[in-house]
């Protein structure tokens, strides 16, 4: 009888021993599992700390691309003012230049006239 309780006193050790290791090992892979899951969570931290970093430099990247269009239009319009400018000063010096002529041809004409109104008060007053 003795010998059956100190089997049976060995079993229960032995029993309790495999429990304590399946426990062991349970604990073991949970806490793989939370060194895996926070691996898994710090690679997406940087995943994302990158994506932000990466966005930010096409938003910068844009603005400085916004800038630069920008710059070139408002340069294209100076460039056709200014063109519209030197247009208008050149077709006013025409019209400036036509003008003078113009009264320069109308003062020659009516010299002629005046000269040819003298003539005829002339030979009116001859007759």
């Amino acid at each position: 009888q003795m010998a059956l309780d100190i089997a049976e006193i060995e079993l229960k050790q032995l029993e309790a021993m495999i429990e304590e290791k399946i426990n062991s090992a349970s604990h073991r892979r949970e806490l793989n599992q939370m060194l895996n899951s926070a691996r898994l969570s710090e690679a997406a931290a940087i995943k994302k700390e990158r994506a932000a970093e990466v966005l930010k430099h096409e938003e910068l990247e844009a603005k400085k691309s916004a800038i630069e269009i920008e710059e070139k239009i408002n340069s294209a319009r100076e460039r056709k003012e200014n063109g519209i400018a030197e247009q208008v000063e050149r077709l006013s010096a025409k019209v400036n230049d036509k003008m003078r002529r113009g009264a320069e041809s109308f003062n020659e004409k009516q010299k002629e006239a005046i000269g040819k109104a003298k003539d005829v008060d002339d030979k009116l007053q001859l007759a």
